[in-house]
């Protein structure tokens, strides 16, 4: 069975910020692709926003939240942790594009989507089949990343369930259908 996480799916009450806007509007394209293609999964969607608690931190260990996931888990065959991110223009300011953890937000805005990989906890393999599935219909990039994602340290490293982080950008709303189906295809081909 597939477990989709969308941690940051909170927005800020007041702001209307701080939350994956575009995971959200993703996730009902992605729903219908893998009912499509008779893929099992359960999304696992968070409720707490990430500046009271980030659901995608090793602090976050103890809330309820991540209780049920590790129950999910024991029944998962496949992961994915689903994000996205804001555009923003090449000409933008640092402040504006550098993330809290470094990412430059001006790099990743060219892509459809952006694939975190950690070395020894992303699954290079299911990495790959998205890869061979999606690259020649969107623009994707891999993109190393040096932050242990605390989801994806979970299911891979605890639990042995091949895992990886998505981020889909926020202004290619209008490709989620095809890039939720072909998501689908590769979690289908992968299983």
């Amino acid at each position: 069975m597939l477990i989709v996480t969308v941690p940051h799916a909170k927005s800020n009450q007041t702001e209307g910020t701080g939350f994956d806007a575009g995971a959200i509007e993703f996730i009902g394209h992605l729903e219908t692709a893998l009912d499509d293609k008779n893929v099992k999964y359960i999304i696992h969607v968070g409720e707490s926003h990430r500046e009271l608690v980030d659901l995608n931190r090793k602090e976050s260990y103890s809330t309820d939240y991540h209780q049920e996931l590790r129950t999910l888990l024991k029944h998962a065959t496949l992961h994915i942790d689903l994000h996205s991110f804001p555009f923003v223009a090449e000409d933008a300011e640092d402040e504006e594009s550098i993330t809290s953890l470094g990412d430059d937000l001006r790099s990743w805005s060219v892509h459809d989507l952006v694939i975190l990989e950690t070395d020894g906890v992303s699954n290079r393999e299911f990495i790959n089949t998205v890869l061979d599935e999606m690259e020649t219909e969107f623009d994707m990039s891999v993109v190393d990343s040096t932050v242990d994602n605390y989801i994806t340290v979970v299911a891979s490293i605890l639990f042995k369930v091949p895992s990886v982080l998505i981020e889909v950008n926020d202004q290619s709303v209008e490709a989620f259908p095809l890039m939720a189906s072909a998501l689908a295809r590769a979690v289908a081909d992968f299983a």
